[in-house]
């Protein structure tokens, strides 16, 4: 089972292209209990998996 988040705003404004890859890159360079499972761009926005179980 996995945890999902979808953002599709950053400060209130629809999400960039850079926009994107900034949050993705600030998502995937957390510390490893923090990081997520997964980050993916979508049509919809940014989709973050996390998974259930904790590091």
């Amino acid at each position: 089972m996995l945890r999902t988040a979808l953002i599709t705003q950053r400060d209130g404004a629809a999400l960039t292209t850079d926009a994107e890859i900034e949050l993705a890159d600030w998502f995937t360079n957390q510390n490893p209990g923090f990081a997520p499972q997964s980050v993916t761009t979508t049509d919809e926005g940014l989709l973050v998996t996390y998974s259930l179980t904790t590091p």
